[in-house]
């Protein structure tokens, strides 16, 4: 399936993107919906994030490890281990403080905040995320 890559000025992460390899945050995103991943990489790039993506909480895992990101963008529903452990599993395994972990999640339900919050995430978003909002979040990495 082709996807259109979206321009900068479109998604609203057009301003005032970071321009040199050291000022340029390392973004994990993870999400099994191949395609949205995929989307949120590409927009992600175009603001000049280095970014990594898995479909699974096992290579979300190993992507930690190997990639060491400055933020995680992580769905709540994911195979084999959900969100909620996942951000646990990885906060055992890099630096303290060292990785921004935001939630990107359909699930909208009373409560939902506080479990994100409870497993380790700074914010919890809801899809479809405002790319302006996504940006700011980001951005307090």
């Amino acid at each position: 399936m082709a996807i259109d890559t979206p321009t900068p000025s479109s998604t609203g992460l057009a301003d005032d993107a970071p321009s040199t390899d050291e000022s340029r945050l390392r973004i994990l995103v993870v999400d099994d919906d191949e395609d949205l991943a995929h989307l949120l990489a590409k927009v992600l790039v175009t603001r000049n994030y280095e970014v990594r993506t898995a479909r699974d909480s096992m290579s979300a895992i190993r992507a930690a490890i190997e990639f060491t990101p400055d933020v995680a963008l992580m769905d709540i529903g994911l195979p084999m281990m959900n969100g909620y452990e996942l951000a646990r599993e990885i906060r055992k395994i890099l630096p303290e403080g060292s990785c921004r972990m935001i939630a990107l999640t359909g699930f909208s339900e009373e409560g939902e905040k506080e479990k994100a919050r409870d497993a380790g995430f700074e914010e919890h978003l809801l899809k479809p995320v405002n790319l302006a909002t996504l940006r700011k979040a980001i951005e307090r990495a």
